[in-house]
């Protein structure tokens, strides 16, 4: 059965909504009202009617069978409403409950009686112990955290996938403050029915999903993973950050989401296998998704490096130089061309330091050679942004720049308030942004990689 009905329903109900600010059933309830166009109906025998809207005592009161089912009431209780919601035959539930497998042989018993339940019926469940679903192009929020909290991401290319909620939603808040645009975030907790596998192969044909971003402890059938994951990569980037990597992150792991981590190098071998991008850090997750949803292949391993600032040059030479890309080495022509078009600054060469005084016209007139550089195959664009002459034309530039180049650019720009709000400007223009170069090159770096096992499978 298709998981269409988890993102794009029609009706909604919450079991366990309430007038109780604070309330997990309270939150998601309001989180709904305010984005979601569809039929509301909060389930909770205490009251007749919640904000306006009738209350029904349960699942089996309403008038229709509604496309999905949140359920945020405790897990003796939330037991018998999944009986309930497969007897309806409701499409799918998300189960928010915890007090499940993740707390030992207790609530072991309670999955078991879940699973029984779930088995060779229609509906289907993400969760338990899950923190919810965000859509923002369907207007889906189930998550249980309050709209003031959390900054709402844009809409854009990347699919947020979490075994962890608390990871999940520190990764999206994120990716929200930095102008990152996500298509779906979906915390998948338990995976008692949904697996990530399943997740990934529904993203991969989703229209507005260009990449997939997994915070992963533990696959479910790690086998299905692999031989799916190979096909998914070929057409879609697939970026996983593992934990429980150590024996104590594993047993972590299985008290967390109940999961078995398993042996990490076996699944960093699988990960090599399958094409799948691996995250080393909590902040290169979205930094990987962004770079590769939104950039094309690469022709090569080459980078020019553009910077009015000489000494994240050297750094970004010596990231560079730790990794499988190399600094491009500028052509006789290209040399000629920069020297000419640009006012005189010694010696031109690769990474080309503009100086302190360097305007956006400088910085057009250098990229405008670059970009069309036989020796150059990606551009990393490194900014000052609080000199005098850098201002927000620099935007519009690189921009125009990045669309008429069929060489991908990445930007690094580091300061306070005035860089981090141009900063999210380029990244909503469509320009993988970094606060320090080695995190740009290393984006870089996963990009031609990624290509380079796509094109030996090809």
């Amino acid at each position: 059965m298709s998981l269409e009905e988890f993102f794009e329903p029609e009706s909604m109900a919450v079991v366990g909504a309430s007038k109780t600010v604070g309330k997990v059933g309270n939150t998601v309830l309001k989180n709904l009202e305010e984005k979601f166009n569809g039929k509301i109906y909060p389930v909770n025998p205490k009251y007749d009617e919640i904000n306006g809207l009738e209350c029904y005592e349960s699942v089996e009161n309403i008038e229709e069978v509604p496309d999905n089912v949140v359920i945020a009431v405790p897990a003796k209780i939330a037991n018998k409403v999944v009986k309930q919601c497969v007897e309806l035959e409701v499409p799918t539930i998300t189960m928010l409950t915890s007090g499940y497998e993740e707390i030992g042989e207790r609530g072991e018993e309670l999955q078991e009686e879940l699973e029984g339940y779930l088995e060779d019926s229609s509906t289907r469940m993400i969760g338990p112990n899950c923190l919810g679903i965000w859509d923002g192009h369907s207007g889906i929020d189930s998550m249980f955290l309050p709209g003031y909290k959390i900054e709402e991401p844009s809409k854009g290319g990347i699919a947020l996938i979490s075994q962890s909620g608390a990871v999940g939603s520190a990764v999206l808040d994120r990716a929200a403050s930095e102008g990152v645009g996500i298509s779906k975030f979906v915390s998948y907790g338990n995976q008692l029915d949904v697996s990530e596998t399943e997740l990934i192969e529904y993203l991969e044909k989703d229209e507005n999903t260009d990449a997939v971003a997994v915070y992963m402890e533990g696959a479910k059938d790690g086998r299905n993973f692999l031989e799916k994951t190979r096909e998914i990569s070929k057409e879609m980037p697939v970026v996983v950050l593992k934990a429980g990597k150590t024996e104590k992150g594993s047993e972590a792991a299985e008290s967390h989401t109940g999961s078995l981590a398993g042996n990490y190098r076996v699944y960093r071998g699988a990960f090599s296998q399958a094409g799948v991008v691996e995250a080393e850090k909590n902040e290169e997750l979205i930094d990987y998704a962004k770079t590769l949803a939104k950039l094309e292949k690469p022709g090569g391993n080459r980078v020019a490096v553009v910077t009015n600032g000489g000494g994240f040059g050297v750094l970004s030479t010596d990231s560079i130089e730790k990794t499988s890309l190399e600094l491009a080495e500028f052509s006789e022509e290209t040399t000629e061309k920069l020297e000419e078009s640009m006012k005189d600054y010694g010696n031109v060469s690769n990474p080309l330091d503009l100086i302190g005084d360097a305007t956006p016209e400088d910085y057009k007139k250098a990229l405008d050679v670059i970009s069309e550089a036989e020796e150059v195959d990606m551009i990393l664009v490194i900014s000052l942004m609080q000199t005098e002459q850098m201002g927000s034309e620099f935007v519009d530039i690189l921009e125009d720049i990045k669309n008429n180049s069929d060489k991908p650019v990445v930007g690094s720009t580091l300061g306070g308030d005035y860089t981090e709000l141009h900063k999210t400007y380029l990244e909503e223009a469509g320009i993988p942004m970094f606060s320090y170069p080695e995190e740009a090159v290393k984006s870089l770096e996963k990009l031609f990689r990624y290509h380079e096992w796509k094109d030996k499978r090809s």
